[in-house]
This record gives structure tokens, sequence and C-alpha cells, in this order.
């Protein structure tokens, strides 16, 4: 199962492959997009959700 910072390193991947510029990740415990990619003048604000919690004290941990 992928957790939402799994999610965030795959997609970030995806777009430095395709050319985008990171300018900015998150992961669970920060506020914000999750990504922040810019390319020839466009802005890509990224919010990415996984199958299950990435917090080991949550209820929802390791469950879909």
């Amino acid at each position: 199962m992928l957790n939402e910072n799994d999610v965030i390193g795959i997609v970030q991947a995806f777009l430095e492959a395709a050319d985008w510029q990171i300018d900015r990740t998150s992961n669970t415990h920060q506020q914000g997009p999750d990504i922040e990619a810019v390319q020839q003048g466009r802005r890509l604000l990224v919010e990415a959700k996984g199958e299950t919690s990435s917090k080991p004290r949550s209820a929802r941990y390791g469950q879909r």
C-alpha cells in the first residue's frame, strides 16, 4: 500500500522526468501543497493522497 509520502515521491520523479522544476515538496507533517513545480511559465500545485496513513499512531495506519 502506498501512503501519501510514497505518492509524493512517485509524482515528483514523474514531473522531474517531464522537465518540471520542483520548487517545493511537503510531507504529511507540513501544510500547503504537497508539490509545487514550474515549467515554461506554468505553475503546478499538487495535493497527493495515499491509500493509507503514513502516521503509525493513526487509526488508518496500514489500512485501506
